[in-house]
């Protein structure tokens, strides 16, 4: 889905740091390949599209801070 523009957070070592933001992203992906049975490349391009106007939880800086050996990449 990255290539579709939508991004997750990352981790120092460039482990996806998924929120809930995401899981909901990747149900709505996943409906749309097995149960609409649409190609991955088009799902993507539907979820990028309709996710992006969402705050990323980058702009989050609170969660964090309070959270121990976690650093989102820029």
């Amino acid at each position: 889905m990255e290539d579709a523009h939508y991004f997750f957070s990352r981790m120092d070592n460039n482990k996806i740091l998924f929120f809930d933001r995401d899981v909901v992203v990747q149900k709505y992906f996943k409906e749309l390949v097995q149960i609409q049975n649409m190609s991955l490349q088009n799902a993507a391009i539907i979820v990028a599209s309709k996710f992006k106007d969402i705050p990323s939880i980058k702009d989050n800086t609170d969660i964090v801070e309070h959270s121990p050996n976690v650093h989102l990449q820029k």
